[in-house]
C-alpha cells in the first residue's frame, strides 16, 4: 500500500468538515511508515496549476467510477471542479502495492456523509498490527 497527501505549505486548509481533524494526520502518516506502509507527502505550493489539475484528475477518475461517491463538490464546486485540490482541501490518496492507478481518494462524500482523511487513517492503523 502507498499513500500520497496532497496539502499546501502556504494555503491553510478549510475549518470544515472535509478537513475535520487535519492537524494530526502527519503524526498518523509517520505511525504508517513505522508499519511498513509508504507515505508520500506532496506540497502543492511547489506545483504549477497544470500540475495540480492533472493530479486531481489522475487521482479521482479511477475510484469515483468503481466505487461510486462523489468528489467534485469536495475539492471544488460543480462548475469548477477540483480547484481547492491539494491547498484548501487537502487530498490522500491511496494506492495498493505495486500500482499507479488510485484505489482510492479522501476526502469524498459517500451518501451525503463526508469521509475524511482522518477517519480513513484511523481505521487503517486500527487494521494493522503494532510495530515490532
Amino acid at each position: 500500500m502507498e499513500l500520497k497527501l496532497y496539502y499546501s505549505t502556504t494555503v491553510k486548509p478549510f475549518d470544515d468538515e472535509r478537513n475535520q481533524g487535519f492537524e494530526g494526520i502527519f503524526a498518523f502518516l509517520k505511525q504508517l511508515e513505522r508499519r511498513g506502509i509508504k507515505c508520500e507527502l506532496i506540497d502543492t505550493s511547489e506545483l504549477t496549476a497544470e500540475q495540480i489539475g492533472e493530479a486531481y484528475i489522475n487521482s479521482v477518475i479511477g475510484p469515483t467510477q468503481l466505487k461510486r461517491y462523489r468528489v467534485r463538490q469536495v475539492f471544488g464546486s460543480a462548475r469548477h471542479s477540483g480547484w481547492l485540490f491539494g491547498k484548501q482541501v487537502p487530498a490522500l490518496i491511496v494506492y495498493r502495492s505495486g500500482s499507479r492507478v488510485p484505489e482510492d481518494v479522501y476526502p469524498h462524500e459517500k451518501l451525503g456523509r463526508t469521509v475524511t482523511i482522518k477517519e480513513y487513517l484511523e481505521a487503517l492503523l486500527a487494521q494493522l498490527q503494532p510495530p515490532t
